[in-house]
């Protein structure tokens, strides 16, 4: 039931919005497994990515929206009451319907789930190497940027990740910056970097997730430019 209401919804959003423009996708290496790094651009970002990105991949997910019920209060309280301002009882109601639907249509991707407790992290840092370890793609999203002062901040597992596939299974993924615009339908694949495990881990993490962030940045006011830097 999952895949079905995922492929219409798909379908749907692929008419929905208009095809972005999307630049830099010669930057792309397919002899190495990819880690692309996302802004979240608000329910946009996903949406986007999800049916118009232009190379396979495995989206990661939030377990919030995964699962019903966390999907649900998700979008009771993000959506309706957040984004939307509506008041509790109302965003209650309509929260139920949508977040349901939500957490079906994101579980028929087959995406990697991130949990946040500390009895199922482990299980998605597993996850996340066994796609490196087949070869597959993995794309990761940014907090989004209303509730990090504006600014593009990713969460510092996937490095994690990229550390342990490069240690114990001789696989180094590399690390795309992509920068979605919503306003300029536009998607921004930039030029890769990879994670030297023979360097100090925290000035590799700083070095990479500044270039990132940096990235990002420009690709979402420039997607020529950013997609064109050598």
């Amino acid at each position: 039931m999952s895949i079905i209401i995922y492929s219409l919804f798909k379908f749907y959003f692929k008419y929905r919005y208009k095809n972005p423009a999307i630049f830099g996708v010669e930057n792309y290496d397919s002899s190495v497994p990819a880690i692309f790094m996302c802004n979240h651009e608000k329910f946009y970002g996903p949406i986007i990515a999800t049916t118009r990105f232009p190379i396979p991949k495995r989206t990661w997910a939030n377990s919030m929206t995964v699962e019903k019920e966390a999907a649900r209060k998700y979008v009771t309280e993000s959506f309706f009451m957040g984004e939307k301002g509506k008041g509790e009882k109302i965003s209650r109601f309509y929260g139920y319907l949508l977040g349901t639907l939500v957490s079906l249509v994101i579980s028929g991707s087959n995406p990697i789930v991130a949990y946040w407790d500390n009895q199922r992290a482990r299980k998605s840092i597993r996850s996340g190497i066994e796609v490196i370890v087949q070869g597959e793609n993995q794309l990761m999203f940014a907090r989004r940027r209303e509730f990090t002062n504006n600014q593009i901040t990713f969460l510092p597992g996937y490095l994690f990740l990229c550390k342990i596939a490069a240690k114990k299974h001789g696989i180094n993924p590399k690390i795309y910056p992509i920068a979605v615009n919503k306003e300029k339908a536009t998607i921004a694949i930039g030029k890769p970097t990879t994670l030297d495990i023979n360097l100090d881990y925290e000035e590799e993490s700083d070095r990479i997730n500044k270039y990132l962030s940096d990235l990002v940045m420009l690709g979402y006011e420039d997607p020529k430019k950013m997609s064109a830097l050598k």
